[in-house]
Formats: structure tokens, sequence, C-alpha cells
């Protein structure tokens, strides 16, 4: 019997060497980073390296990743002349809600500086796709 090469399990055919629970984790985790590269235009390399500098915490509240469930949310300027750069890491409340569910005005000061900052990395714009032309039907 073949064993997982990730979590020591038991694997039923000899040509492979995950089991199918390591291999869809694999799977979604390789159509995560797919579709951040896709959208941020930032790799798996990129954003560990912004998550390192801010000590995995959020950019504003700077509390720390492991306190939520979901990883950190890319934060990017939505428009102005900067519009597209990356700005940083923030936990999910910050992202959406900072002011629907915070009223600390020491937030509010730490996230006008976070504002003020950037990464100088850039979400690419997004291509347009061509439509077909509608030809006239002849009878």
């Amino acid at each position: 019997m073949v064993k997982c090469k990730h979590c020591g399990s038991s694997v039923k055919e000899k040509y492979r060497h995950q089991c199918n629970k390591c291999k869809n984790i694999r799977a979604r985790d390789r159509i995560r980073w797919y579709q951040i590269e896709k959208k941020y235009g930032i790799t798996k390399q990129q954003y560990q390296q912004l998550y390192d500098k801010q000590n995995g915490c959020c950019a504003i509240c700077g509390r720390h990743s492991s306190e939520f469930k979901r990883a950190l949310n890319i934060d990017h300027r939505h428009g102005g002349p900067k519009k597209g750069e990356i700005t940083g890491l923030l936990c999910w409340p910050c992202n959406g809600r900072l002011i629907g569910r915070h009223h600390d005005s020491e937030l509010f000061q730490k996230a006008a500086e976070y504002l003020r900052g950037g990464t100088t990395w850039y979400v690419p714009e997004k291509k347009k796709k061509k439509r077909k032309k509608k030809t006239a039907l002849t009878h």
C-alpha cells in the first residue's frame, strides 16, 4: 500500500502519491492563486512578501490573520491618479465594513495613515472583450 506524501494516509492506486483529500486541497489552492494573479497581478510570493512586511496583521487594525477564518484581503485603490495600486492586506471587517462596525477614532487615524501609503504594485487593467458584429439576416 502506498502512503500519501502529504498526510501519510494510505492510497489505493500504486501510481498515485497523494490521497483524494490532499489532491483536492492543492487543486483549490492552485485555482485560488491563479485567480488572485489574474485579478490583482500579484503572485503567491508577492502576497507572502506583503504578508511578512505587515507581520501577518491587518494594515489598519493590526489584528493578526490567525484571528480570522479568512485570509487577509488584497486592498487596492479604486480611483484617482493611483487607481489600481495595491495598498496592503486588510482583514475583512476593515476592508468591507470599517465605518459601520468600528467607532474608534484611533482606528480611523490608522486607516487615514494606511490610505496615504501604498506598495507601488498595480492591479492590471481588465482587457475588454471584443464583441462579434451582428449581421443582418436577409431573406
